[in-house]
């Protein structure tokens, strides 16, 4: 391609991306651009072109979604991607190219396993969804796709008309979509009517297109808006039912006067929105019975190449087949307790003299003291003391504290109170707990009345030669430790689904990221920061299992060189990260016992290493079966990481000497000098290129 031909492609994408275009056609001219583009043999040129539209490429990417679309365009946009990071042209938006490439890469991920069928947990929050089409077609590739939407609905009683505002805003409503409103409006009323005979007159209505795509235009809104009204409707009346759409459901298909649901009609329509579905997290959609067949074979057309992927089509009529429907709407009876509350904010004074009065009362004996003191455990719950041993609140926590594996004599790793901002109250830090309906993992810190300060939730992407890793991430305290005046917490990351693990640092005060990370190819299970040396810096001490040795590992590392990844090799290394400056990297024993229950490692229960007399590391490994958990081996190791001393358990003892006086072992029994210097033979330490024998 010529000069001339590069300039009036340039001429018609400037043309193009001045047009009423969706962000993502707008991204899709430019991808077409630059393919064409980097077709020229002319570096200069590829750079002044690419370097004109770079700006506009990197924001358009970083507001693009790679679900709605066949994942073929999704992977050319990010194979582009990948190449014009290095490339000069985009040098001042390198870093944020590449924090959006492995945010995409993420979503990627959770698309490709939502085609095969995995359950990915999704939730919509209460909002109601439904697919709309691009009126676009100035991109080549032709394709009609939709984007899933969601609306969010706020309704207050008015004064003397009914008002509803759409936001984004337009100067004018269009007239399909504004006749839709008014039915979809006056059917909700209706229904909230059969519950609650009084309702004000007039209301104030505001309708939010979350996306805020541009404007909305057409009625096949009108299931989901009648919804949003009739949710909204129930709690502005403290009405005794309420109303809750299930996650991954989406409705498409206006609504008559009579409320009957009037079909889409058009065929390529659709083709269109069951293709916008099939590519993202919703599992079932809802629309009108006429339209069931032509959505049905273009669902069995996606099959062809995702037959895993599971999606149901739902035909309705009219809408009270949708209401009277358990599946598809929840109406629940409102707890009565949550209806006295709302009632209870409406008749303020009232209340507030019964309290008063009940509070002359009991004055005398009540625990004043609202400061957290100790942290109780039981099964997934957690609970806040004061120093006389009250519960001053309670929360739902992610880790398991009834699995087997982990030290139940070291909560601390889990939960700390500490007063991080010196005001005499403490606040309470928690390692991994819940605080959306997505089931995100998040490190929070709690005010002493059980308030979230800050939450951060780790979620760095990694990636290996064969594997793309989930951002799907717990994390564990390791300890504090104070950097310039400055109180920093300490944690390690486990990724969920897979083996990648972390160490990294949070600001205490803020919950900020702090700079440097630790990769490990394989969870790090328990970790202390200890002063090896008097006057020197502190040193990170840990255990963790290597997913690429097939066992234990014992290391250390500054706590001012986090950063980098440890020893791995082949498909365990990851891309793109340097090698970490490991001060120790000790290959642990895994016993003969382990290969006979066909276990692949042996394992360290979490937050079992801990430092003996100021002298030692001492830290146990669980051999064979993994619930087995007294079937250990206890070791110490002194702080020079040169001795190792090897105590077998009486548990572990009598388990592998039954199997060896029964054959299925080999001598010599466990309890002997001859059998440790057996495990000794495989400890080996990393020397910066290879493993080497310590004994």
């Amino acid at each position: 391609m010529n000069v001339i031909e590069i300039e009036n492609k340039r001429i018609e994408l400037l043309s193009n991306l001045n047009n009423k275009t969706s962000n993502r056609q707008k991204l899709f001219l430019i991808v077409e651009f630059f393919d064409a583009l980097l077709q020229c043999g002319d570096q200069s040129i590829i750079y002044s072109y690419l370097l004109e539209f770079s700006e506009d490429f990197a924001k358009y990417l970083e507001e693009w979604d790679v679900f709605y679309l066949p994942p073929q365009e999704s992977d050319r946009v990010l194979k582009l991607a990948e190449t014009l990071r290095e490339h000069p042209a985009f040098k001042p938006s390198k870093e944020k190219l590449a924090l959006t490439i492995s945010k995409l890469e993420n979503n990627f991920l959770e698309l490709d396993n939502i085609l095969k069928g995995s359950n990915i947990p999704y939730s919509q929050n209460g909002k109601i969804y439904f697919p709309i089409l691009e009126d676009d077609g100035t991109a080549s590739n032709g394709g009609m796709y939709s984007y899933l939407e969601s609306i969010t609905v706020k309704i207050s009683k008015g004064s003397s008309k009914n008002k509803f505002i759409i936001v984004p805003s337009v100067k004018v409503i269009e007239e399909n979509l504004n006749n839709q409103i008014k039915i979809s409006w006056e059917k909700a009323v209706d229904m909230v009517k059969r519950h609650r005979a009084r309702l004000n007159q007039y209301h104030d209505v505001i309708i939010n297109f979350d996306q805020r795509l541009g404007e909305y235009a057409g009625n096949s809104l009108g299931i989901a808006l009648t919804l949003a009204f009739l949710q909204e409707l129930f709690t502005l009346y403290n009405s005794a039912i309420n109303l809750k759409v299930p996650a991954k459901l989406a409705f498409s298909g206006g609504m008559g006067e009579d409320g009957k649901i009037i079909p889409i009609s058009n065929e390529d329509y659709i083709k269109s929105k069951i293709r916008c579905v099939f590519f993202s997290p919703v599992n079932r959609i809802v629309l009108h019975r006429n339209d069931e067949e032509s959505a049905k074979n273009e669902l069995n057309k996606l099959y062809k190449n995702y037959p895993e992927r599971k999606l149901k089509i739902i035909g309705i009529e009219e809408i009270d087949d949708l209401i009277n429907r358990r599946d598809l709407v929840e109406i629940k009876k409102q707890n009565f307790l949550m209806r006295s509350g709302r009632f209870i904010k409406k008749q303020k004074f009232a209340v507030a003299v019964l309290i008063l009065t009940l509070l002359g009362i009991l004055y005398l004996n009540i625990d004043f003291d609202n400061n957290p003191y100790s942290v109780s455990v039981k099964g997934l719950e957690f609970y806040v003391h004061n120093k006389a041993g009250r519960v001053l609140w309670q929360k739902k926590q992610t880790d398991n504290f009834n699995d087997p594996t982990y030290n139940k004599g070291n909560t601390d790793v889990l939960d700390r109170i500490i007063d991080i901002n010196g005001d005499g109250k403490n606040e309470v830090l928690v390692s991994s707990i819940f605080l959306d309906n997505n089931r995100n993992y998040y490190v929070a810190c709690f005010n002493n009345y059980g308030k979230v300060i800050w939450k951060y939730q780790y979620s760095d992407f990694v990636k290996t030669k064969y594997e793309k890793h989930t951002l799907v991430y717990s994390s564990q305290f390791i300890d504090t430790l104070t950097e310039n005046g400055n109180l920093e917490l300490l944690l390690i990351a486990r990724n969920g689904p897979l083996y990648p693990s972390a160490i990294y640092k949070l600001d205490a005060r803020t919950g900020e990221r702090l700079p440097g990370t630790f990769w490990h190819a394989g969870h790090i299970q328990s970790a202390l920061i200890e002063n090896i040396y008097k006057d020197k810096e502190k040193k990170i001490i840990a255990v963790a299992i290597s997913n690429c040795y097939e066992r234990c590992v014992l290391f250390s590392l500054d706590v001012d060189s986090i950063n980098g990844q440890g020893p791995a090799n082949g498909k365990y290394t990851f891309l793109n990260i340097k090698k970490a400056k490991l001060n120790h990297y000790i290959l642990l024993p895994k016993t003969d016992i382990t290969d006979y229950f066909k276990t692949r490692f042996n394992i360290n229960p979490r937050g079992s290493l801990i430092l003996m007399d100021n002298k030692y590391y001492e830290f146990t490994l669980i051999e064979g079966k993994p619930d087995l958990i007294e079937n250990g081996i206890v070791y110490d190791m002194d702080k020079s990481f040169s001795n190792i001393k090897i105590s077998i358990s009486d548990q572990f003892q009598v388990r592998r000497d039954s199997l060896v006086a029964n054959g299925k072992l080999h001598l010599p029994y466990s309890n002997t000098q001859e059998y440790t210097n057996i495990l000794k033979k495989q400890i080996k330490y990393w020397d910066g290129k290879e493993f080497k024998r310590m004994y």
